[in-house]
């Protein structure tokens, strides 16, 4: 008998079942073959020091990880250490940081020596046919490349499992260990695979070449009844790329109602994506969830990424109507529920003032907290290729940055602003990200930012969220109120000190050098989460010379209510006792409502 251990790793929440991973766990034993022939591990899903895991490595004779840009540098630590303990073992890589164009196949098989094979896409039948045939050539096996390979030819076809063959890892008792160990886990859970969308910052609907496939309701439905039995399962994710586009998705949360209320366990629910398009039956789906689940939603997001026309037909997602949305989020405010969008800032074809368009457009439709990221490219990606590189002026640049910040949380980022450990030992992570394209330069990146600050500051946290609305009702917008908070700075010489900050870490971030390592922990916020370090705080903090300076500007009145009302409002608790934070030592992350 093999040995074969898998894994799937998230930095992000080190109690995410490893859901990858087992659905090729899950696969696999179904073939008799194999069953008989192969031993699966319990998948891998925490960090630790790779030195921890040596012994185990003595006794694996396949190692396989999914690969995400963020677990990446981790992964390959662990991959090398494996093969200098056990240099006969076989090493695998799939996941969708595998690159699937032949030249960045090869480069990236280059860049892993360590590494055996790779796999291109969907995992489960390419696996499963490697281990039938292990001792066959590498170079045979379909859907795979490797370093020293004559001819990479991958992609050409992608081996998706069909309806019938849905994994269930829940059933087949992956999972089981794992939950007899852990208090508190997330699960993840699909009820289809695939996107038909085909948006040129995202690999979901490349890798599924725009088919969604449905999975059969009856194990659906049956997994749903095994997470509903497990207290120690506290949220589920689904993972369906549009959750809520097929009628079926009704079906699927009215099991979850009847699943609660015969088990009286009621695990918080979140989502990958909801229908990009919005559907008839989404409210209700929102509905039942809402008034039977999980009445807080905090996790009620709209995916625009950009409201500029322009914008959206460059990067492939103009088949995408937003406004079929503003339905959607008007009937998730009238029932109270918070409403939170999804931007990307600089895409290709954006500018400053586009991009202040569509923060005005937000506003218009009501969000109560705007999401934005930087524009990360993707392998798998149109944006990603040569050719759409080279037609819209792309200029990319690698950002790295230490595992010791990478899922930290709010409170732990705020009382330890100086925060490491193990994972400090560990390579920077690194992500790719675009700086310059046809659309904009560097000064125009900056001018983005400084109203994504105005915004963020003004009315995420809620700084001038009064002020912003009654300003607003008489007719000045969002970009007429940025424009002018900016040309007035000179009459603000505390809040201008925290705008030049700002605009110094955007500066650092895309000055034109290949590669930019990320030390301070202000600077990984804001690229991790487009969120500055102190301004909510020292807007706190200095809450008369904060009012003073705007009140040269705006209304003395509006001002002073505004932050009056601020007050009794903005949460403190979720970054600590208000006796903890000084001034001088503080880290702004937001005000998440």
């Amino acid at each position: 008998m093999k040995t074969v251990q898998l894994g799937t790793i998230s930095v992000i929440h080190e109690t995410w079942l490893p859901y990858a991973a087992a659905c090729l766990i899950s696969y696999c034993n179904k073939i008799p073959e194999i069953k008989s022939n192969y031993t699966f591990n319990e998948p891998l899903y925490k960090y630790k020091p790779v030195e921890e895991y040596t012994e185990m490595f003595k006794s694996i004779d396949v190692f396989g990880l999914t690969c995400y840009v963020w677990n990446q540098a981790y992964n390959d630590q662990m991959m090398s250490h494996y093969k200098d303990v056990n240099p006969n073992g076989i090493t695998m890589y799939g996941g969708p940081n595998v690159p699937e164009d032949p030249k960045l196949a090869k480069q990236f098989a280059k860049d892993h020596p360590y590494i055996d094979i790779f796999w291109v896409g969907p995992g489960e039948k390419l696996v499963s046919k490697f281990l039938k045939n292990i001792d066959a050539p590498m170079s045979t096996h379909d859907g795979s490349f490797g370093l020293d390979w004559n001819n990479v030819e991958v992609g050409r076809k992608l081996y998706q499992i069909e309806t019938n063959e849905m994994p269930t890892p829940y059933l087949d008792g992956v999972f089981d260990s794992i939950l007899a160990e852990e208090k508190r886990v997330k699960a993840s859970f699909e009820t289809n695979r695939g996107c038909p969308f085909k948006c040129a910052f995202c690999d979901w609907g490349g890798q599924a070449r725009s088919k969604v496939t449905k999975f059969d309701m009856d194990p659906v439905n049956e997994q749903l009844d095994f997470i509903y039995k497990h207290t120690n399962i506290a949220e589920v994710e689904i993972l369906d790329a549009n959750f809520g586009m097929l009628p079926r998705d009704l079906d699927v949360v009215k099991k979850m109602k009847a699943n609660k209320e015969a088990t009286g366990n009621n695990p918080k629910i979140s989502y990958s994506g909801l229908a990009k398009n919005g559907s008839k039956w989404l409210p209700e789906i929102i509905d039942i969830i809402h008034n039977n689940l999980d009445a807080d939603q905090r996790n009620l997001k709209v995916s625009f990424q950009t409201h500029a026309k322009e914008t959206l037909k460059v990067i492939n997602r103009d088949n995408i109507n937003n406004d079929k949305l503003t339905p959607l989020v008007d009937s998730f405010k009238s029932k109270g529920l918070p409403v939170t969008s999804e931007m990307i800032i600089a895409l290709p074809g954006e500018t400053a003032d586009s991009w202040l368009y569509s923060l005005n457009r937000d506003y218009e439709i009501g969000i109560d907290f705007m999401r934005t990221y930087f524009l990360n490219l993707v392998p798998n990606t149109e944006l990603y290729t040569e050719k759409f590189q080279k037609e819209h002026k792309v200029k990319s640049k690698i950002l790295a940055f230490p595992y010791s910040f990478s899922g930290l949380g709010y409170k732990q980022l705020h009382n330890h602003p100086e925060y490491r450990d193990e994972r400090s030992t560990y390579e920077f992570e690194e992500i790719e990200i675009m700086h310059r394209c046809f659309s904009y330069d560097e000064e125009e990146i900056v001018r983005m930012f400084d109203y994504w600050w105005f915004y963020h500051n003004f009315h995420n946290s809620r700084a001038l969220s009064h002020t912003m609305k009654d300003l607003y009702d008489t007719e000045h917008d969002i970009g007429i109120q940025a424009k002018w908070f900016y040309k007035n700075l000179d009459k603000m010489p505390f809040i201008t000190s925290l705008v030049e900050k700002n605009r110094q870490i955007i500066k650092n971030i895309f000055k034109d050098e290949p590669r930019t390592e990320v030390k301070d922990l202000a600077t990984y916020l804001y690229f991790s989460r487009c969120l500055r370090a102190d301004e909510v705080y020292q807007f706190w903090h200095n809450k008369e010379q904060f009012t003073d300076e705007l009140s040269k500007v705006y209304p003395e009145k509006l001002i002073k209510y505004d932050v009056a009302e601020w007050k009794k409002e903005f949460d403190m608790s979720m970054y600590g006792t208000d006796a903890r934070i000084k001034p001088t030592e503080v880290i702004a992350i937001g005000h998440e409502r």
